[in-house]
């Protein structure tokens, strides 16, 4: 495990947007590297903390994606492709921790081993010790190699803000996030499929790096807003695991049919439960509106910022 000093997420107003931008960039991709060297720890935790830094560095370009949205495009491409190239090597980790979840929610109502025809059907399924194939590591290295662009990219970057426009950037990028996340949440409560409450689980995940880095500007109790999104976001995170396996059960049916019904019910009634948590989790980062709230940001960093640029 990866036990150096976590770089901050965090701009901070000390600087110009785009140094501080940088920085904090520099810092995710200094420690995603970092995750892939650290062979001491398993590959599908290595795997899930690189991909939680690429959702980090996705998250700053959506704050700052209007004083370069060429930038941004391109960036944003990068970050989510890399991302997707190593989701198999999450997927079974993430799988396994759900069923074992999922048995200590409903133990009161299950055997020692419920699904285990189930588990050892899904496990067949899996190619013998994919995450330590020689293909696997070499993905790795490839992933280095793309961050070490994503690094050589940022030299380029060089906006010449005054604080006014560092600020005005601020506030449309924070209102593009909340008016992103008030909406996929209004479509995921009129129809809460798996791709609706996927889109929702984005933005919120989205609203709360918004948070975290601007957490300094941001208006109301921020370290509740912060609180509640986290939680959204891990509510969230486990629906799609469960639909990711709900639709695993109904398309391969691994496993004993009666083991597979069962499991599958449990799956819907945790579903179920943890919708019906999440919308009071939204009520304060969404209480302001998407453009005041950005409005309220870009008043809090021009007055707390420190610039050497004079202001328009």
């Amino acid at each position: 495990m990866n036990l150096a000093k976590k770089p901050p997420y965090r701009l901070a107003g000390e600087r110009p947007l785009d140094a501080d931008m940088v920085i904090v960039a520099r810092g995710q991709i200094d420690r995603m590297v970092a995750d892939l060297r650290d062979t001491e720890g398993p590959l599908p935790e290595r795997i899930h903390d690189v991909r939680k830094g690429l959702k980090r560095m996705r998250g700053l370009l959506r704050i700052v994606r209007y004083a370069d949205e060429d930038f941004y495009r391109a960036e944003n491409a990068r970050y989510r492709d890399i991302a997707r190239d190593l989701a198999p090597l999450r997927e079974t980790g993430a799988r396994d921790e759900l069923i074992g979840a999922l048995k200590d929610r409903f133990a009161a109502q299950l055997d020692d081993e419920p699904f285990l025809g189930v588990e050892r059907a899904l496990a067949n399924m899996t190619p013998a010790a994919h995450a330590e194939t020689q293909g696997a590591e070499s993905l790795l290295a490839q992933t280095e190699e793309r961050l070490g662009e994503a690094a050589f990219a940022l030299s380029a970057v060089n906006w010449s803000l005054t604080p006014k426009g560092a600020a005005n950037t601020l506030a449309e990028g924070v209102a593009k996030i909340l008016k992103t996340l008030r909406t996929s949440r209004k479509t995921a409560r009129k129809a809460p499929g798996a791709e609706n409450l996927h889109e929702w689980r984005k933005a919120v995940k989205y609203a709360g790096y918004a948070t975290r880095l601007l957490r300094d500007f941001w208006p109301g109790d921020e370290k509740r807003i912060r609180k509640d999104l986290a939680s959204a976001g891990e509510i969230l995170g486990l629906v799609h695991d469960i639909d990711e396996l709900t639709r695993l059960l109904a398309d391969k049916r691994p496993g004993p049919e009666d083991e597979r019904l069962v499991l599958t019910g449990l799956l819907a009634a945790w579903r179920g439960e943890l919708i019906g948590r999440l919308d009071p989790l939204m009520d304060d980062v969404l209480a302001p509106g998407a453009k005041a709230a950005g409005k309220a940001v870009a008043r809090a960093y021009r007055k707390g910022t420190i610039n050497p640029l004079k202001a328009e």
